[in-house]
């Protein structure tokens, strides 16, 4: 008995031991867990075998492409390589298809590997956790490609960072060459003349926003159509009293999605549009009130445009009465009120 018990104290050492090498190593390699996401717009289609993430010495990472991508959302997407152990990348590839313009795009991009790092080592604070830990790591690289050949790189987890936006390259490529390259291509011969005009026709019926927005001027095909979704204001959040806000989470219009603690929220930080944000107010009596809000986006961007030339630091209300039945939502600036409607409202405090 004695000898068993001894056997197990020698085994609980050495995995001890062996456990704390490969964390030695994931360190000193610098290794860290995470997963590429991707999605394109209109159904844009990422060639598996020219879309990949590289190290500094040029050596692979990760391949990404094929047909499970989702699309048109800035700052998601779905898992396209494996969860696992891996080094950061410092240049990216891709070769993508827009069945709407009918377009192939290619680009090699350097990626900020200094900023990348520091996000996946230092992770982010959530005030809305109720642990005692209170932070969560990134695990995603999320990629998104959009009509004009642009393509925007995120961290993300239950936050999203932007890394970063780059310029592909129109090109011209063989159909078929293309075709083969998605890496797991459906049975039969894909026609592009077929795929391009069903893909049309789908996208006009099913996602009429979307593809509506390819016809505006500008359109989502030029480049200065997507700087809109990434402009930053200098703004904050604010309420009326008897309340107090004692933290919230902001879902940004460029995909970017950012929690911040009672004392953040009284700063002006220089941000992009809010979209959905998630807020705590607490009354006289220490009763904390949990609401969610929905905006319209265009129509949201329009009303910061509109106060950002009233001046420069703009306050973004949400007020409501003593009895917590009527909120109002507007934006001051400089003693100038623009009106903001809100589009859905909820209170959420069963969740608090």
């Amino acid at each position: 008995m004695r000898r068993k018990i001894l056997w197990m104290v020698f085994l609980s050492i050495l995995f001890f031991i062996r456990g704390n090498l490969v964390s030695d190593y994931i360190e000193k390699k610098d290794l860290y867990k995470y997963s590429v996401y991707i999605s394109g717009f209109n159904d844009i289609l990422f060639d598996y075998q020219g879309s990949y993430l590289t190290d500094e010495k040029g050596r692979v990472i990760d391949y990404f492409g094929g047909y499970n991508a989702t699309t048109g959302a800035l700052g998601h997407g779905v898992q396209n390589s494996g969860d696992g152990y891996k080094k950061l990348p410092t240049m990216m590839h891709v070769l993508f298809f827009d069945p709407i313009g009918d377009q192939f795009w290619k680009g090699e991009f350097n990626l900020p590997y200094d900023k990348i790092k520091v996000l996946f080592s230092e992770g982010y604070m959530d005030v809305f956790r109720k642990d005692e830990k209170g932070y969560s790591l990134f695990n995603q690289l999320i990629i998104v490609a959009v009509p004009s050949g642009q393509v925007f790189v995120y961290l993300g987890n239950g936050q999203v960072r932007f890394v970063g936006g780059f310029q592909a390259q129109k090109i011209n490529m063989d159909w078929d060459e293309f075709y083969l390259g998605l890496g797991y291509p459906k049975l039969g011969k894909l026609d592009r003349e077929a795929y391009v005009t069903d893909a049309r026709k789908y996208y006009a019926t099913t996602s009429p926003f979307q593809y509506g927005e390819l016809k505006r001027d500008p359109s989502a095909y030029e480049a200065f159509y997507w700087q809109r979704y990434f402009k930053q204001y200098d703004w904050r959040l604010v309420t009326a009293l008897p309340f107090t806000l004692e933290r919230c989470q902001v879902n940004l219009v460029n995909g970017e999605v950012v929690t911040k603690g009672k004392e953040e929220i009284r700063v002006f930080r220089n941000a992009p549009v809010p979209q959905m944000v998630s807020f705590v107010i607490k009354d006289a009596i220490g009763k904390e009130t949990k609401i969610l809000m929905k905006f319209n986006q265009q129509s949201v961007m329009e009303k910061f445009e509109e106060a950002a030339k009233l001046g420069e630091k703009i306050e973004f209300h949400a007020d409501y009465d003593e009895k917590l039945e009527t909120l109002d939502t507007y934006l001051t600036i400089q003693g100038n009120r623009v009106e903001l409607e809100a589009e859905y409202v909820e209170n959420q405090s069963d969740q608090i």
